[in-house]
């Protein structure tokens, strides 16, 4: 019992992703003991999202099995803390365009943080190394006037560009992970403001989606509440059409100020706990003015598509008679 304790001690030193990936060596009175107790608080989590923090903390909590929004417990929970490991090493290429100065990208990540990058790949589940090049396709999608064509002119152009076109359009981005070979295409479609003459199922069952597969990448805006409270009706949209989301919901600070929104802040402990309840999605805020995390939603995104099969709809399971289940 008291070398079970002294493992106790010793897991919150440890990474989330790393106690995860150890869970098959440890012997059922620690597994016991990690599911009853490792917790990672809900305010870490907001201060991770928000780039205040660039390492998660596991906590030690008696109750960890009951459902509390004030923190996430370690097992259950597998999906989410791969986001976040990923949205971390997103968050050191954020700002840099994946189609420019590749030999400075391919000097952000160092080789260690590569390597556990493939030992995390091998040892979950569905996993399959890309042998060719492919094309990922998805929509910015939320209410009108929220900055979410602005945010793809950043993307597209590093700067702001009034778009003159009608109807929805996709500009692309090739992105590699440094030191991979397999390439990525990111087709990112812009709804160009067709979304206010649409109902929201409609604008995920639309035909782009289904000849394109494109998925959905929610957002919402950080300065109107509004817009944050309808992301409910995006989701039930995107569930209703079994659509696939790539995993992450963005808070949007839009350059303008739109009259028929009240202009009535977000909270970020309620927005990374909204996108956490949508399939263990991540949060993450982003300031086109002032040039923050605009490409770490791509990064994210290319990071996840190259790890394993998230994109792919999630397996009953019931079917699955194995460990990884629980950690899910």
């Amino acid at each position: 019992m008291a070398q079970d304790l002294a493992w106790l001690e010793i897991i919150q030193f440890l990474e989330p992703i790393d106690v995860l990936t150890s869970l098959l060596t440890v012997n059922r009175n620690i597994h016991n003991l990690i599911r009853n107790s490792c917790i990672v608080i809900s305010d870490d989590i907001c201060k991770f999202c928000n780039g205040e923090k660039s390492d998660l903390n596991i906590s030690i909590y008696q109750n960890a099995e009951n459902s509390n929004s004030d923190h996430v417990k370690l097992i259950g929970n597998a999906k989410y803390f791969i986001r976040l490991h990923l949205l971390k090493l997103a968050f050191k290429l954020g700002n840099h365009d994946p189609e420019r100065n590749t030999e400075e990208i391919s000097q952000i990540l160092n080789p260690n943080e590569l390597e556990l990058l493939n030992f995390y790949r091998l040892f979950f589940p569905n996993f399959e190394i890309a042998h060719k090049d492919q094309t990922i396709n998805y929509m910015i999608l939320g209410d009108s006037g929220i900055g979410k064509s602005t945010l793809g002119t950043f993307i597209q152009h590093g700067k702001f560009r009034e778009n003159v076109g009608i109807g929805p359009y996709y500009f692309s981005k090739i992105c590699t992970i440094p030191n991979e070979e397999n390439r990525c295409k990111h087709q990112i479609w812009e709804t160009n403001g067709v979304e206010r003459f649409y109902s929201k199922s409609e604008m995920i069952e639309d035909k782009w989606h289904q000849e394109y597969d494109v998925k959905c990448l929610f957002a919402f805006s950080m300065d109107h509440e509004s817009t944050f409270n309808k992301l409910d009706e995006w989701f039930l949209a995107g569930l209703q059409s079994n659509n696939t989301d790539t995993g992450i919901v963005l808070g949007l600070h839009s350059e303008k100020n739109y009259s028929h929104y009240e202009r009535k802040p977000v909270c970020l402990k309620d927005a990374v706990q909204k996108a956490y309840e949508y399939r263990r999605s991540v949060f993450v805020e982003i300031d086109c003015k002032n040039f923050k995390h605009i490409y770490v939603p791509v990064w994210f995104i290319q990071l996840q598509f190259t790890f394993n099969s998230f994109f792919e709809k999630d397996a009953n399971e019931e079917e699955i008679k194995n460990w990884y289940c629980s950690l899910l």
